[in-house]
């Protein structure tokens, strides 16, 4: 039995020493960097934020003096994307004042505008047409870089017929005056 003892004894450390070899030939074979590999590199990737601009008219579109009953005046105004990127063009209204005359009456309550797009074929196309005071902000369109667009502007004073007294009708708003800016904006499509 001593002989079975032995030989069994001798197998336990023949399997220790198999196992041993096992596991440090696949920790040999796990770091050795035997395994295939490739790279590639595409360099120099950019980016930049594009820039919207515009430019336009930098004084007044209209200006009209004297007006009386019936009459109108025009102004135009071309507004031009100098950015990078296209925008969607608007156009409002702000700081209105109206300074009445002797007789009380507020031009901003007849004077009539019209905006219209006179750039391209088929113009003109109009964008705005009513009380001056009542525009709101209008989209006009979208405004590709470099590109411009041209806006002819009406302003009328509308006659009211002959008026029942010297300080009613019509002649409510002699010596009256009135003040508003024009507002443009871009944002970007």
């Amino acid at each position: 039995m001593k002989r079975v003892g032995v030989l069994l004894t001798r197998h336990r450390y023949l399997t220790l020493a198999a196992v041993g070899l096992l596991v440090a030939a696949g920790a040999v074979a796990a770091f050795s960097g035997a395994a295939f590999s490739y790279k590639t590199a595409n360099p120099n990737n950019t980016f930049t934020a594009g820039i919207l601009t515009h430019s336009g008219p930098a004084g007044a579109i209209l200006a009209a003096g004297n007006m009386k009953p019936g009459d109108t005046a025009t102004g135009t105004a071309t507004i031009a994307n100098t950015g990078s990127i296209a925008g969607a063009l608007s156009l409002g209204e702000s700081g209105l004042v109206d300074t009445p005359g002797a007789n009380g009456g507020a031009l901003s309550d007849v004077l009539e505008l019209k905006v219209e797009d006179v750039t391209g074929p088929g113009a003109p196309v109009v964008k705005y047409d009513g009380l001056l005071k009542d525009m709101p902000s209008t989209l006009l369109g979208t405004l590709a870089a470099g590109a411009s667009s041209t806006y002819q502007f009406t302003v009328t004073f509308p006659d009211g017929g002959q008026p029942p007294s010297n300080t009613t009708g019509d002649n409510a708003y002699q010596g009256s005056s009135l003040t508003v800016q024009f507002d443009w904006t871009t944002v970007q499509t």
